[in-house]
């Protein structure tokens, strides 16, 4: 998959190395792609391991992915697109929907709409070696504070409108609580400074928040106030389902419902940048933007069209990037203050056919990856995965189908769209591609498109429940057993 000056070492020193993949990048991005199976259902999140530890040989060496399927799949990353998985982790009651390693690639905790956050020894059990104790929403997303190697402080970010905080050397319960009024749908740790992470939530947008003083003992009480409130502007959404450290703590990346990804100085509560197209859609599913490149210097989305956005980081505060015509500071928001927009793509990559949600880069090899509603996990490289992709080829991807725009129609269309769903069998393994699940989230994109109404609708029920649920009696007992 890479030159044989990568695979062989001819390149000695990482600086060496990092300068010819940035070379390489600069011109090609990822023209080339290759489709690995092994889930049987929509796969929610990706994850390589020792994202944050690059100096290491072992860096990278596992990609972990979670599913509708309720697995956890570790895949064995070489110098080739792994073939088939190496290790299969169940336990879980619904959809995974996040997964990250420890820092030594020893462990994978993963998290769910079951309520669960499990702990995988990678050397050990199919089953989980703890869990904790069963929260009474989703788990949407983890992060681990990385001031503890081992990944025993847990951070929890879940629909009931709570961030948590886990130790799994203290049990299972849960040691700390942040309340912030709606579902929470992201955090994030600083990999530099683990006293910081970021949050993502429905109503209040992206927060910045201290461990030294952020915590309550217990989940009754108001909302508690953030170390910084990110602003929530104008023309902004509030609504964040993704955020996202770059390598050195210093700026926040934030997908946005209904906008696009923002830039933030993770100092400043006003956005430094927004990364726009007039193609890229963030209307139907949870995004997750990310900084890319050896140097953090792209920042890339999926998007609801089916494609991959890649744009050229501006440089903004000393960050990597490059000072080009694709950026432009005419537009104001405010009298005190200007916000940089990135209008040109990099690159818009083809290949998908759905909605890609989920974006993960090796930490040291010119290799990315990318999934969503498919039930395949796509990699991408610069450089040919073998002699058939000598020559890029122009990838079609699957187009959206075209719903009636008569009312009774449609509801046949939706209808036949679930009733597929549920009648489906699908082959053998489970692992093809069920037309009628992709063609379900075509209908969801149309309805957001064309009749927005419907989904803030239901948005607005569940915001009720949510703070239903706020108001009812939850009696965790934080001390353990």
């Amino acid at each position: 998959m890479f030159p044989k000056k990568l695979r062989e070492g001819e390149l000695t020193g990482r600086f060496a190395k990092r300068r010819f993949i940035n070379s390489v990048l600069d011109v090609s991005t990822f023209p080339y792609s290759r489709d690995v199976t092994g889930h049987r259902g929509c796969v929610n999140c990706l994850a390589f391991s020792n994202t944050h530890t690059g100096s290491s040989r072992e860096s990278g060496k596992f990609l972990a992915s979670g599913s509708d399927d309720r697995r956890v799949l570790l895949w064995q990353v070489g110098c080739e697109v792994p073939k088939k998985w190496a290790k299969q982790f169940i336990g879980h009651e619904s959809n995974v929907m996040s997964v990250v390693f420890d820092t030594f690639s020893e462990t994978v905790f993963s998290s769910g709409r079951d309520g669960f956050i499990h702990k995988y020894n990678i050397e050990a059990s199919h089953y989980p070696a703890w869990i904790s104790a069963k929260k009474t929403s989703e788990v949407l997303k983890i992060s681990l504070c990385p001031s503890n190697p081992q990944g025993s402080v847990i951070v929890s970010a879940s629909v009931d409108g709570f961030l948590t905080l886990w130790d799994w050397r203290a049990g299972h319960k849960p040691i700390g609580f942040i309340r912030c009024g709606s579902s929470v749908n992201s955090v994030d740790f600083n990999p530099v400074n683990g006293n910081y992470f970021a949050s993502g939530s429905r109503l209040h947008g992206p927060q910045l928040w201290d461990m030294r003083s952020s915590w309550r003992s217990g989940p009754r009480g108001p909302e508690c106030t953030p170390t910084i409130q990110y602003s929530k502007l104008s023309g902004l959404a509030k609504n964040i389902s993704g955020v996202s450290f770059d390598k050195l703590g210093k700026h926040l990346i934030c997908s946005a419902a209904k906008y696009f990804p923002t830039l933030y100085a993770i100092e400043e509560e006003i956005p430094k940048c927004v990364f726009e197209n007039k193609n890229f859609k963030d209307y139907c599913t949870y995004k997750s933007a990310q900084f890319g490149g050896n140097d953090d210097q792209f920042v890339v989305s999926g998007s609801d069209d089916f494609r991959i956005y890649v744009w050229e980081r501006p440089p903004i505060d000393g960050a990597p990037g490059k000072e080009e015509q694709n950026t432009n500071q005419n537009k104001y928001w405010g009298d005190d203050f200007d916000i940089l927009y990135a209008r040109k793509c990099k690159a818009i990559l083809i290949g998908h056919r759905s909605i890609v949600n989920n974006i993960a880069f090796h930490p040291v090899e010119p290799l990315m990856v990318s999934s969503g509603v498919e039930k395949i996990i796509k990699f991408w490289s610069p450089f040919p995965f073998g002699p058939s992709d000598l020559i890029p080829t122009v990838k079609r991807g699957r187009s959206p189908t075209i719903f009636n725009s008569d009312e009774e129609e449609e509801e046949e269309d939706e209808e036949e769209a679930i009733e597929g769903l549920e009648l489906s069998d699908g082959d053998e393994d489970g692992t093809k591609e069920d037309k009628m699940v992709l063609r379900l989230f075509d209908y969801l994109n149309y309805v957001e498109a064309y009749h927005p109404n419907m989904m803030e609708a239901v948005q607005s029920d569940e915001d009720n429940e949510s703070s239903d649920s706020d108001d009812e009696a939850r009696d965790y007992d934080v001390e353990d057993e």
